[in-house]
């Protein structure tokens, strides 16, 4: 039997210490991260970068929005657990206020019984919840652990759903759809130029270039990929 074990979360995140690859035995199953880090640690297969289509809300052709901005609730969007990074999160909340700018910051505790319960924490929702938030935002916020460039589903989600980011993740210069109107990287580009980046245009995404991206091919690809 081929048995393909994969990981959609960074090891050290995982649930079950048993998770870890150190802890199976050589040949058990092959494995499969989104992280390169991990990759190159635990000698891992890199999985092709992809966003699950079916949730997609919205066609990135039709590119500029500028004609429906009145239609937004937010300017800034943030969802996710804490991860020892809330106190950095808020502080970007704070900054973003400071300029006017409407913003929604939803922070769940981690995942673990020994998580200690904070005042800004709110209960977790469903992923089409946050989808319907993320309709009525202008770009959402996406915070990596320094140092990571691996690409996540919130970069995914710039794309498939036509909504700007705002990221510490310098990877997703990397991406093909990548443009300076649809990402902008914090620690790289001027954080006082974040109205400005608000406020342009989207360049549009071809629907053959998001194909490449969607989840049956990132299956196929590890499908079609013998050890």
């Amino acid at each position: 039997k081929r048995i393909i074990l994969e990981y959609d979360n960074r090891v050290k995140n995982s649930i079950k210490t048993g998770m870890n690859p150190k802890c199976l035995k050589p040949g058990t199953a092959e494995l499969w991260s989104y992280d390169m880090d991990d990759c190159k640690e635990y000698g891992m297969n890199k999985k092709r970068d992809f966003y699950l289509d079916i949730y997609r809300t919205t066609k990135a052709d039709l590119g500029d929005m500028s004609d429906v901005v009145e239609d937004y609730k937010y300017d800034i969007l943030y969802l996710g657990r804490d991860k020892g990074r809330a106190g950095e999160i808020l502080k970007y909340r704070k900054y973003f206020k400071s300029l006017g700018l409407k913003t929604y910051f939803h922070i769940c505790a981690d995942r673990s019984m020994f998580a200690k319960k904070k005042s800004y924490y709110k209960p977790k929702i469903k992923y089409t919840e946050y989808l319907a938030l993320q309709k009525q935002s202008r770009a959402i916020l996406n915070i990596m652990p320094e140092g990571q460039y691996s690409i996540t589903p919130r970069d995914m989600e710039a794309a498939f759903n036509n909504v700007k980011e705002i990221t510490n993740n310098k990877g997703v210069k990397n991406l093909e759809f990548y443009s300076p109107d649809r990402y902008f990287i914090l620690g790289e580009d001027n954080i006082k130029d974040i109205k400005e980046f608000l406020n342009k245009p989207l360049s549009p995404i071809s629907e053959e270039i998001l194909k490449k991206y969607t989840f049956d091919n990132m299956v196929f690809n590890m499908i079609s990929r013998q050890q």
